[in-house]
């Protein structure tokens, strides 16, 4: 369930609490009950666990790639310019 923070509009106390996704209920201060609260923007909680991400995994290792004349990055240029 995603955690989200919320802040009081009364006492500005700051919190965190898990909710379900597209909860739309009031959320009371935990701290003084106030009714009031903001939520606030936070970056998600991403944890990305192993080796080679994205420099030796996605790419494809093709001796062509150094010269220009990969036809993989190739088709990568076509496709950016049509979107």
């Amino acid at each position: 369930m995603p955690r989200h923070d919320f802040k009081c509009l009364k006492c500005g106390h700051v919190f965190e609490l898990e909710l379900p996704a597209g909860h739309q209920e009031e959320v009371k201060c935990l701290a003084c009950g106030h009714p009031e609260t903001q939520k606030l923007l936070s970056s998600p909680n991403v944890i990305f666990k192993g080796t080679g991400f994205y420099k030796t995994d996605a790419r494809s290792k093709c001796d062509s790639c150094g010269d220009g004349s990969c036809p993989m990055r190739k088709l990568a240029e076509e496709k950016t310019k049509h979107e």
